[in-house]
């Protein structure tokens, strides 16, 4: 049950960032994670969404998948294109800057590196033929093994 909807939250949240300049996060990339929430509470279908898109990613975000090894600027620029994707990169980088207890941000990463190299592969053959699933899991998989590492 949710008190305040989420896009509430980010709104309150922005609200004591101009209140209480430098005492929080910037939030630019909250409205991404909006985004994500939705989707995945309203049951969409993301992994057809996965080709190149339109959207247009923060240089924050661009600035961190570029210190990624394995993730050149054409992969980067073609991923991060894709709103979904894109989505999901903001919430793993947000959830590595916003969290400061470094034992739950192990726990978790470990969780979803389990679940990349478990779960998500575990009938990978049905997507040998699908070079743009194929693609967005190695770029998936590099980013959380980049955030991951130091953990």
């Amino acid at each position: 049950m949710e008190l305040i909807s989420f896009g509430d939250m980010v709104k309150l949240y922005e609200y004591y960032t101009e209140r209480y300049s430098g005492r929080l996060k910037n939030s630019e990339l909250l409205y991404s994670i909006r985004d994500l929430r939705n989707a995945t509470a309203h049951s969409n279908c993301l992994i057809n969404k996965l080709q190149k898109g339109i959207n247009k990613p923060s240089v924050k975000i661009i600035k961190f998948v570029s210190n990624i090894d394995g993730i050149g600027a054409s992969m980067r620029k073609s991923k991060l294109s894709n709103e979904f994707l894109y989505d999901f990169v903001s919430l793993l980088y947000v959830y590595n800057e916003f969290i400061n207890v470094d034992v739950v941000k192990e726990k978790r990463f470990k969780q979803i590196q389990e679940f990349i190299d478990g779960c998500a592969v575990k009938n990978k053959e049905y997507f040998d033929k699908n070079e743009c699933i194929k693609t967005a899991y190695t770029f998936v998989k590099k980013v959380i093994d980049y955030i991951y590492e130091p953990c």
